[in-house]
This record gives C-alpha cells, structure tokens and sequence, in this order.
C-alpha cells in the first residue's frame, strides 16, 4: 500500500511540472529540460524551404520546375521571410553555384534580377565572383552543390543567360550596380580572375571607370592581383572606354596603382603600367616614391627599374 502511495506521489508531481512548464524533466534535478541544443541557430521557414529547394533540384530544370509547382509561392516565400542572415533568394544561391539551369526557369517564373543579397550583392555579382575554384576554397564541394556530373564550370554560362535577360529587360544598369562596397560585378571578377565573365559584362557595356567606395578601380584591382594582360587589353582597345587618368589615380589610402604592383612585385604590371604612362614620381602619403616602396618590400629588380625610370622623368622634366 505504501509503495502504491509512492508512485501515486511521484506520478503526481510529474504530472503537476509537466502541466506548470510545459516541458519534460530531468530526472536527477527536478529541473525543466531544454530540447534545444545550445547555441545551435533555429531556421526560419524561408531558410528550411531553401534548404529543400537547393538539396532537391540541383541544376535539373524539370526538377526546379516540379519545385516551383509543389510551392508556387516559394520565391514570394524567401522574399517575405528574408531569409533574414543573408537576405538571398533561390537566383542568387543559384547563380552562386553556377546552376544556369535553375537560374533560365527561375527567370522564366519572374525571379527579380534586381534583387539583392545583404551586402548588396546581386546574381550578376555572384556570377562574377564565384567559379568552381572559389567554392572549394569555401568549403562547398561539387557533391553538395549537386553538379551531376557537369565537367565545366557554369558560371560563364550564367552570367551570359543573367546578361541576355538584362537586355531583354532593358535592366542594363543592374551590370555597373555597385554593392554595399560600391564594387561592380567587373571588379570582382578582375580580383578572382575570373576571366570568361569579363568578355561577355565588357560586351553589354560595363563600365571598366566606375570607383568604389574605398576609392579603387579596375587599374588598382588589376594591380594588386597582377591582371597585366587584362590591363593591357583595357587599355589598349579605346571601345572599353577606360579613363586612362586613372593609371596614376590612388585610392582613398593614397597608393597609385605603379606603387601597389611594385610592393607586390609584379614586374609585367610595374611595366604595363610605365607602358602607359604612369608616373614614377609619384609621391604616397608617407613620401615615398615608388622604387622606395619597392626597395622595401624586397624587390630589387624592380626598384632598379623605377629609380632609372625615375631619373629619366626628373631629367626630361629639367630639359622643359
């Protein structure tokens, strides 16, 4: 009889926290326990969805068809949840892993072009910044991105589809929207190198002058990544329309482009640059020349070559 008492009373007061907190109890304390894993983030419904939608169609257009028909709703669904960490939607997760399939029939049900990511970033700059090679230096591998088999990156392929959408909306100022950093979609692909992309957003247009906010352009860009060939073909071909004041214009830091390729040590750059006029007398805020940052730096060739070709400046200027 006491031990039907007992468990009478256990069951009871089981039953009493149960109803008062709403959660089940440990054992051992008495206390509420908590089903969520601490510090694990909780999905909103625009990001469960997401998840679904990148995991199931992949880069299969009848696949990302039968998607949008199951949730006929579900590109106005992540814009309205906003996905809110990101702020992206299923073109721009599509045109950054370079599923030109999914981004054609996205298109084709009314996805906005125009739509950006938190930080600005719209499918034309994901088409530009990403290539196979970026994702995998970010920890997203072909198997989780679903290529099928494709051998060839896509991205090329993306940016031309985004681009003859473009045209057919006569949206061509979406190619020079800068993003949060004021960086237009050429810029990027000029830093990752991604040069398929170039021709195509040089075809519709792109502005190659366009300054961003921390006061760097495509001559700086292609300075510090060593892009001497892009350099040479931007400035050689007057139908790019690239302002040439710009071989000699610094950032918002006051480095010319001569002095950011001489503290890289880019020979072929420092010599592009000089093909085009750049000055190696040009004075940086911590008055240094340019063969002085190079010396620096520990590039002797090409700080020989900029103090003779500060020499021959300064005695032509003397002859004047």
């Amino acid at each position: 009889m006491k031990t039907t008492i007992v468990w009478i009373t256990i069951l009871l007061t089981l039953l009493i926290n149960w109803t008062v907190v709403g959660q089940p109890l440990d054992m051992h304390t008495n206390a509420a326990v908590d089903n969520k894993v601490e510090g694990s983030p909780t999905l909103t419904p625009g990001e469960i969805l997401m998840n679904k939608f990148i995991s199931f169609v992949g880069n299969d257009a009848e696949l990302t068809k039968q998607f949008l028909s199951d949730h006929p709703r579900f590109e106005m669904t992540i814009v309205e949840d906003g996905v809110e960490i990101e702020k992206t939607t299923a073109l721009l997760e599509s045109a950054k892993r370079g599923h030109v399939n999914v981004v054609k029939v996205l298109l084709s049900h009314g996805a906005d072009v125009s739509m950006t990511d938190a930080a600005g970033r719209s499918a034309i700059h994901f088409a530009a910044i990403c290539t196979k090679q970026h994702l995998y230096r970010h920890g997203i591998c072909p198997e989780e991105l679903h290529y099928k088999g494709e051998e060839d990156d896509s991205h090329f392929k993306t940016m031309e589809v985004l681009l003859e959408h473009i045209d057919f909306t006569s949206s061509h100022k979406l190619i020079d929207k800068g993003d949060a950093d004021g960086r237009t979609a050429i810029m990027y692909a000029i830093m990752q190198g991604h040069n398929d992309v170039i021709d195509p957003l040089l075809e519709h247009g792109a502005d190659l002058s366009r300054i961003d906010n921390d006061g760097w352009h495509t001559v700086l860009y292609c300075a510090l990544y060593n892009r001497f060939q892009l350099l040479n073909k931007f400035l050689s071909h007057d139908e790019y329309h690239l302002n040439h004041e710009l071989v000699n214009t610094p950032g918002n830091m006051g480095y010319s482009p001569l002095v950011i390729a001489a503290e890289q040590g880019w020979e072929n750059t420092v010599r592009v640059l000089l093909s085009y006029d750049a000055n190696p007398t040009f004075l940086c805020r911590d008055k240094k020349y340019p063969y002085e940052h190079a010396e620096g730096k520990g590039h002797p060739k090409i700080a020989k070559l900029l103090k003779e070709k500060f020499d021959e400046y300064n005695e032509r200027k003397e002859e004047l």
